[in-house]
């Protein structure tokens, strides 16, 4: 009797630590980008795709991994919250190949080799700060806001100038390719590129014969963050035939997630005449007494 009373009373002590979820399964989801890149921007677009690594918010173990999550306003990927644990995310878009290991996410594969827009030009983006060992403040059956930095490196080339057509703007050997890390153990996590190709000259076709009046024109393009690319431009004087070149130099290095504007003036030397000075006459008067009429 004594035994069966002790027993009754382990049951009654471990059911009071119980807890029994019964409400129905939620989804996963993700709302709205924020802080990520829009059309009127010039900077490329979300190309309506996410991948996302989830994990126990308590154990840090993996719940899912690599998972493509889709929509417009709220993205969805199928993934339901676990019954009594938080999670925490990693998350990067366009969804492709990438893996997390050791608080670093590692991405492959990003190419715009041969996009000489930058509207055709994907926008590599990461989650800035959703999975950290110390800081457990874990995401649970709520929609995750999402705030994505930008991988690459934004470049502006602002041009002014009078009398001149830009006839066409390259950037020489562009790194348009390659791969990243993000190290989520850092304070602040920054994506590290290694360039797999290097392009040609990548000239950019939305600048082509373009006139300056006095007025700036400007043309974007983002890139794989490296030692920056030398600017070649041809252009033409007006009231002239010949086409000019002319290179620009470049001396630092572009890095992730920052945009850089270039401004460019290109003012032609023309041949110009200041108001004249108009002197006295000078005074002649010759002696006529030689000079003989018949």
């Amino acid at each position: 009797m004594f035994c069966a009373a002790a027993a009754i009373v382990a049951l009654a002590s471990c059911s009071k630590t119980q807890v029994v979820y019964n409400g129905a399964p939620e989804e996963i989801s993700f709302k709205a980008v924020t802080g990520a890149i829009t059309k009127a921007e010039q900077t490329g677009t979300l190309s309506g795709n996410m991948g996302v690594f989830a994990f126990v918010n308590d154990t840090k173990a993996p719940y899912f991994a690599n998972v493509e999550f889709t929509g417009t306003t709220t993205w969805t990927g199928g993934q339901y919250w676990p019954l009594q644990s938080n999670l925490d995310f990693v998350v990067y878009a366009p969804h492709g190949n990438a893996s997390y290991e050791t608080n670093t996410l590692s991405v492959t594969g990003a190419d715009n080799t041969g996009k000489t827009t930058i509207g055709a030009q994907t926008d590599y983006l990461y989650g800035a700060e959703y999975y950290d060992d110390t800081d457990n403040k874990g995401y649970s059956k709520e929609t995750v806001g999402t705030a994505l930095k930008h991988a690459l490196a934004k470049v502006t080339l602002a041009f002014t100038g009078s009398n001149v057509t830009v006839n066409s703007v390259s950037l020489v050997k562009p790194t348009l390719k390659g791969s990243y890390t993000v190290d989520y153990s850092a304070a602040t996590p920054v994506a590290a590129w290694s360039a797999t190709a290097e392009a040609t000259n990548l000239t950019l076709t939305e600048f082509a014969d373009k006139t300056l009046n006095n007025s700036a024109q400007s043309v974007s393009i983002m890139v794989v963050p490296a030692d920056d690319s030398d600017i070649a431009i041809t252009y033409t004087i007006a009231g002239t035939d010949d086409v000019l070149n002319a290179t620009i130099p470049l001396t630092s290095t572009w890095a992730p997630g920052t945009h850089y504007t270039y401004n460019i003036s290109i003012n032609p030397n023309a041949i110009e005449f200041s108001a004249p000075t108009v002197t006295g006459w000078t005074e002649n008067d010759p002696d006529p007494s030689g000079t003989t009429i018949q």
